[in-house]
């Protein structure tokens, strides 16, 4: 009889030795010590070393199975967790929970051009699954000229176009005083030459961060702009011909 309960005795002691203590109370002073490298807005952008002072103690990541701690050990996987630990420190039982977000991967960015009569349109199409896109920076020629912070990233960028040469056919111009009202059927403008080096980044929400350029049209790239069912208004001041039905002409400020 005295044998069995010895047996009972032991398992109990060892069922019980393997359950994590649970504290009513929240430790006061920390007991679990984080290390790694902190990006933004509570993320990190590196694995995450955890460290318990506690001489008994238990762990449980993500509502995953509880685990008795022995060495420190690293969260590394990319995400949002929950980290729990409990334990015994010097006769009194402690519990803590930390939410721990880790970021260590770079957005993704590519930019689209839209070239327009008096504008370029720069588009960058983002994504980052982990913590999300903070924003985009367009710089032009080195400086920063548009930050958005909302879809649809853009920035437009506006350019004098004269002087240019307009080739087409066209229907009864219009003169004022100023400027010459031109209904174009079908024409061709060929403007100046238009170095422009774009570079967009983009950040996100943990600090990580990717960038694509645009790089400059070389000297001789010649710049074109075909113009459909459109009418222009010119300044009245060109050279070449400019009749009722083509034109071929080169207008500029007066």
């Amino acid at each position: 009889m005295m044998k069995r309960w010895i047996v009972v005795g032991t398992i109990l002691f060892l069922i019980c030795s393997s359950i994590p203590i649970f504290a009513s109370i929240p430790s006061r002073d920390p007991h679990v010590h984080l290390g790694g490298e902190e990006g933004l807005n509570g993320w990190y952008v590196s694995g995450v070393f955890v460290t318990i002072d506690s001489n008994l103690s238990w762990f449980q990541i993500d509502n995953g199975s509880w685990t008795v701690y022995t060495t420190p050990f690293t969260i590394s996987k990319d995400g949002r967790h929950l980290l729990v630990a409990t334990g015994n420190y010097n006769g009194s039982n402690w519990t803590e929970e930390y939410h721990i977000n880790i970021d260590q991967t770079n957005p993704v960015i590519y930019v689209i051009m839209e070239r327009h009569l008096d504008r370029m349109v720069y588009t960058a199409n983002c994504s980052d699954s982990i913590s999300g896109v903070n924003r985009v920076e367009f710089y032009m020629g080195g400086t920063l000229r548009e930050t958005d912070v909302g879809e649809p990233y853009q920035y437009e960028y506006f350019f004098d176009l004269l002087p240019y040469t307009l080739t087409g056919i066209i229907f009864f111009p219009r003169y004022v005083e100023e400027n010459i009202t031109i209904p174009v059927l079908v024409g061709i403008i060929k403007t100046r030459n238009l170095n422009m080096t774009l570079r967009a980044i983009v950040y996100d929400n943990a600090g990580n961060q990717a960038f694509w350029e645009l790089g400059r049209y070389p000297w001789w790239w010649p710049s074109y702009v075909l113009v459909l069912s459109r009418t222009l208004v010119v300044p009245n001041h060109y050279t070449g011909h400019l009749g009722r039905f083509f034109v071929h002409a080169t207008f500029y400020d007066g």
